[in-house]
């Protein structure tokens, strides 16, 4: 459903990406993982065509982001780190605006709001919630259109144990019909969703696998942490 081939990417002379590859297949929640600046970002940016690759090929359900981005955006649905919401609109009224501009069907809102349990919180001004409830937002717009993909930056940057939690049950539920990619400094919260990592350090990807495969590949236990296996993966290096 997703898929980088050999994709480089400059700014300036700074490398973000250096031969990336990865897929992630429908159905599947995978974690994309690496220290900062080890190019998560740029890689998320460039599968939204919010980026151009300076080469590589980059798909989303076969169809190529760079020739023809406008059909693979209808296939993604995006969720930046600290989503760009109106504050001055209500929940309702926003998501609304937004399935008009997606061209998704108005009655999709109530079915998302649901799907997202901010259905509660639809009369109610988006900057009056709480930073757990505007992730919720932000999560209803990416998936108003019923996207094929999603592509989720720290979802669970600044939200409290108890938000964490409801998250990680909604991206278990979302994740079953369709291709996640999950880029997070929070490996814990990774541990219960995805299914499989690709760390990266230095735009390179250096590992690619199941977190069970990746410990014995690095002779870890098989109790040890993500942690550990970012640890060991971004100092064994491609």
């Amino acid at each position: 459903m997703l898929c980088l081939e050999q994709v480089e990417k400059r700014f300036g002379r700074a490398r973000a990406l250096a031969g990336v590859s990865f897929e992630v297949a429908r159905g599947e929640v995978v974690g994309l993982v690496g220290p900062n600046g080890a190019g998560k970002t740029t890689a998320l940016r460039i599968l939204s065509g919010f980026l151009r690759p300076d080469s590589g090929k980059v798909t989303v359900d076969g169809i190529d982001v760079v020739t023809d981005r406008r059909a693979a955006a209808a296939r993604i649905g995006y969720l930046s780190e600290g989503p760009p919401l109106h504050p001055d609109m209500r929940v309702g009224e926003y998501l609304r605006f937004r399935a008009r501009l997606k061209g998704a069907p108005v009655a999709r809102v109530a079915e998302v709001m649901e799907l997202v349990a901010v259905s509660e919180k639809r009369r109610v001004l988006i900057g009056r919630l709480s930073r757990g409830y505007r992730q919720r937002v932000g999560l209803a717009d990416a998936v108003l259109s019923a996207p094929g993909a999603l592509l989720l930056d720290e979802p669970t940057s600044g939200l409290d144990p108890m938000q964490v939690r409801e998250l990680r049950k909604l991206l278990g539920t979302i994740g079953q019909e369709r291709a996640v990619l999950l880029s997070s400094h929070a490996l814990a919260d990774l541990e219960a969703v995805a299914a499989r990592l690709v760390v990266l350090s230095a735009g390179r990807v250096v590992a690619d696998g199941a977190p069970d495969a990746l410990r014995a590949r690095f002779g870890l236990a098989a109790g040890a942490s993500l942690e550990e296996v970012f640890v060991a993966a971004t100092e064994a290096g491609p």
